[in-house]
C-alpha cells in the first residue's frame, strides 16, 4: 500500500472514475466524514432540491465505489479521546472504528473491520436513490455553511479577554499562536475552553479537568496531543480572519475541517483556494500537499504509460490487487511511493490487519 492521502470535493469531481481508481490502487485513500457531508449537500446546489442534483450525486457516489474504501472517525471523537488519554497525533493512516484483529489457528491474524456507515448510504447514491436523512443533511449542511459567521466567533473571544495582533502572513501568525500556546498560565484557560466547547457530557468534561491536574497541569501540548493541534489550528485561523489573511468566505470555516484530518495523512490534496494557503503552512515537515491540477496530470500520465504496457490488464483498476507505480523520476507518485514507502506489498489486506492490530494495541494501552 502507497502512502495515505486525503483529497477534498475539489479533487474527487475533477477526477475521473479510472482515475479515483488509480489512486486507490497507488495510494491509501483516508476519507473524512467531511467529505461526504460535502457530496450530498450538493443535493442542495443553488439553494434547492432539484432531480439534476441527484444525478450529480450519483455520478459522484460511482467515483467512490473503490475497494476498501474507509471513512476516519470523526475529529471531535478523536478529540475527545485525545483529552481523555487515548492520542492518535500524527499516525498518518486511517483511525478506524469498529475494527478487530482475530487470531486465527496458525497462529497469525486477521483484520475485521465493521461495515464503514456510508457504505449503505454510498450504495444508494450509485443507483441515485436518496431518502429524507439525505434531503435533511444536505439542508442542514448548506444551512451551517450559509450561516458561518467568523467574525462573530472571533468578537466571542475577544469579549473573553483574548487580545488577537494583526499580522501580513501565515507565518507570523502561526508563531504568534504557538507562543501563545507555550505559556503556562493560558493553559487553564486551553484546557477549560476546549473542554467546554469539545465535551457534551458534563460528567466526562470534568473527568478531563482531574486528569489534568492529577497529572500536574501539563502543557496542552504534552497532555493531549492532538486536541492541542485542533485547537491550534482553530486559533490560527480566527487569527488569519482577524488579519484579512484567508477566512473570509463563509465555506471556509467548513473546509477547515479537512486540516483537522491531517495528522491521519502523508499527503493533502486540494483546489481550494482556502486549503492551497492554509495547509501547506500547518503541514510538518515530512507531509506533502499537492494541488489537484498536479495530481490529476500525474495520474493521467500513469493511466496512459499503464495502457501502453500490454503485460498490464486494465481491468484490475477495479480488483482487489495493488500496483506499484511506473519507475519515473519526474512522477509525483513514484517521488511519494519512494518518500514514503519503505515496503511494497502486493496484497493491501496486509496492510488493513495492521491498521486493526496497532488500534487495538492502542486500546490495550489505554
Amino acid at each position: 500500500m502507497g502512502p495515505t492521502i486525503i483529497i477534498d470535493k475539489s479533487v474527487l469531481h475533477q477526477l475521473t472514475s479510472d482515475e479515483v481508481r488509480l489512486l486507490n490502487k497507488l495510494y491509501n485513500i483516508n476519507i473524512p466524514e467531511v467529505l461526504l457531508l460535502e457530496i450530498v449537500s450538493d443535493l442542495y446546489k443553488n439553494k434547492k432540491y432539484e432531480s439534476e442534483n441527484v444525478q450529480a450525486l450519483q455520478r459522484v457516489a460511482q467515483k467512490l465505489d473503490i475497494p476498501f474504501m474507509v471513512t476516519n472517525v470523526r475529529y471531535p471523537e478523536l478529540i475527545a479521546n485525545s483529552l481523555s488519554g487515548q492520542d492518535n497525533m500524527n499516525v498518518r493512516k486511517p483511525v478506524l472504528k469498529g475494527v478487530s484483529a482475530l487470531q486465527i489457528a496458525d497462529g497469525g491474524y486477521c483484520g475485521i473491520i465493521d461495515e464503514n456507515p456510508y457504505q449503505e448510504r454510498l450504495a444508494r447514491w450509485r443507483k441515485g436513490v436518496v431518502n429524507k436523512q439525505d434531503i435533511d443533511e444536505a439542508l442542514e449542511w448548506r444551512k451551517a455553511t450559509q450561516n458561518s459567521n467568523t467574525v462573530a466567533l472571533l468578537n466571542n473571544l475577544k469579549d473573553q479577554g483574548l487580545k488577537f495582533n494583526k499580522h501580513d502572513n501565515l507565518c507570523d501568525v502561526i508563531e504568534d499562536v504557538n507562543t501563545m500556546f507555550g505559556l503556562a498560565n493560558a493553559q487553564p484557560f486551553l484546557i477549560e475552553q476546549i473542554v467546554k466547547t469539545t465535551i457534551m457530557v458534563p460528567e466526562l468534561g470534568q473527568e478531563i479537568l482531574n486528569r489534568w491536574n492529577r497529572l500536574g497541569r501539563p502543557l496542552l501540548k504534552d497532555f493531549a496531543p492532538y486536541a492541542h493541534f485542533c485547537w491550534k489550528i482553530q486559533f490560527c485561523f480566527i487569527y488569519c480572519v482577524n488579519s484579512g489573511i484567508c477566512g473570509s468566505r463563509k465555506t471556509d470555516i467548513c473546509d477547515l475541517q479537512y486540516v483537522m484530518y491531517l495528522p491521519f495523512c502523508d499527503v493533502f490534496c486540494s483546489n481550494d483556494v482556502f486549503h492551497k494557503t492554509f495547509a501547506p503552512a500547518v503541514l510538518l515537515p515530512d507531509q506533502t500537499f499537492i494541488s489537484g491540477d498536479e495530481l490529476k496530470s500525474d495520474l493521467a500520465s500513469i493511466l496512459a504509460t499503464l495502457s501502453e504496457d500490454p503485460t498490464f490488464n486494465m481491468k484490475t483498476l477495479r480488483g482487489f490487487e495493488s500496483i506499484k507505480p511506473p519507475i519515473n523520476e519526474n512522477s509525483f507518485t513514484y517521488k511519494m511511493w519512494k518518500k514514503y514507502t519503505t515496503l511494497m506489498p502486493d496484497n493491501r489486506f496486509s496492510e488493513i490487519v495492521e491498521m486493526c492490530l496497532a488500534s487495538k494495541k492502542r486500546e490495550q494501552n489505554h
